[in-house]
């Protein structure tokens, strides 16, 4: 017989208690709590090392980051800024904008009307030309990249927004008006017409002075 005077025990009876399968009785509580600093302490080592690794790897690569922090403090602009750039770097960015211009004609122009889009073979001796076409190369590089898999309006903004806008800007700039090589007929059938045809001797001599300029500037 159960004495009245007894204090009744108000422990929550979980068999009854309709979140009791949400709720661990308070020993169990208590235990995961201890448990979950436990682990708390144990995940904070391997952060810490890893931290300190990074660091380690960091000092290592010392020299290596010194010199890419002078090369960035030196050569502002990118590689792509013109006016900044030595001969060597100067030369890379004429072969790889000489090699896309080309790809540009035969992808593109020589499909194109030549009194709505004219151009000229001698483009590269034309300064506002080279940076209107850097600045498309460029814009080009950065669209049609290797890392670009998902589906997305970008192709489509290079060429309204990019492309045909700069085509437009060299008509009406007039830049290629007094160019001969640029004269003839528009397409007249599924046969692409040539609107540009290269000297390979006439960009070498050009090549050459705009290298030496260059070199010249270093010394």
């Amino acid at each position: 017989m159960t004495d009245r005077n007894e204090p009744e025990n108000h422990e929550p009876d979980y068999d009854l208690d309709p979140w009791a399968e949400h709720m661990p009785p308070p020993e169990e509580a208590q235990h995961a709590e201890a448990d979950a600093a436990g682990a708390a302490e144990v995940d904070g080592e391997p952060e810490l090392s890893t931290f300190e690794e990074l660091a380690a790897t960091v000092a290592s690569h010392g020299g290596t980051l010194e010199a890419i922090i002078a090369y960035l403090q030196t050569t502002p602009g990118g590689p792509w800024t013109w006016n900044l750039l030595d001969e060597e770097p100067a030369t890379k960015l004429w072969a790889e904008l000489h090699g896309w211009v080309e790809w540009l004609d035969h992808r593109y122009l020589r499909n194109l009307s030549r009194s709505r889009y004219p151009f000229s073979a001698r483009w590269y001796r034309h300064p506002v030309a080279v940076e209107l076409l850097t600045a498309l190369m460029v814009s080009h590089r950065a669209t049609y990249h290797r890392g670009a898999h998902k589906p997305s309006s970008a192709l489509v903004d290079w060429h309204e927004r990019c492309l045909f806008p700069t085509l437009d800007r060299i008509n009406q700039l007039g830049l290629f008006e007094d160019d001969d090589s640029r004269k003839g007929t528009s397409w007249q059938g599924p046969r692409p017409a040539e609107l540009t045809n290269t000297d390979p001797e006439d960009f070498t001599a050009f090549l050459e002075q705009d290298l030496g300029s260059r070199s010249k500037k270093q010394q």
